[in-house]
């Protein structure tokens, strides 16, 4: 789950389809609620996850709510949301925020493990094989 250093916000994206935005980024200094302090000691006692099964494993055992991560979400109408919860050398969990409609391009996470987990709403996730040039 590790991250690369995130773009600056409002980056522009190339080619951009009218619905598929650049995120926006920013850092919250909320408080943690609980449970969502627990998945932070969790990922922390993981170290570095090296197989995304794992990474979801500890996603999915999280019992978070809506409520948990509300002092993070961040809605715009430029296009999706990025807000840093807690990051180290092995992890960065951000809570993610899109709106209806709203979308990125295909893109790869620079050899890191990325996984999901929706806490309100649905998501269509699309993978795509890389072509060599």
């Amino acid at each position: 789950m590790r991250s690369p250093a995130l773009p600056p916000a409002g980056d522009p994206v190339r080619g951009r389809r009218p619905d598929v935005t650049s995120p926006t980024d920013s850092v919250s200094a909320a408080p943690l609620r609980p449970a969502l302090a627990a998945l932070v000691r969790d990922l922390d006692r993981a170290g570095p996850v090296r197989a995304r099964r794992d990474a979801l494993a500890l996603l999915g055992r999280a019992e978070l709510t809506m409520d948990d991560v509300r002092p993070f979400v961040r809605e715009s109408p430029l296009g999706y949301t990025r807000v840093r919860v807690a990051r180290t050398e092995a992890y960065e969990l951000l809570v993610m925020t899109w709106r209806a409609g709203q979308g990125s391009i295909a893109h790869d996470h620079a050899g890191s493990i990325c996984a999901l987990r929706v806490i309100q709403g649905r998501v269509n996730e699309d993978h795509f094989r890389s072509c060599a040039a």
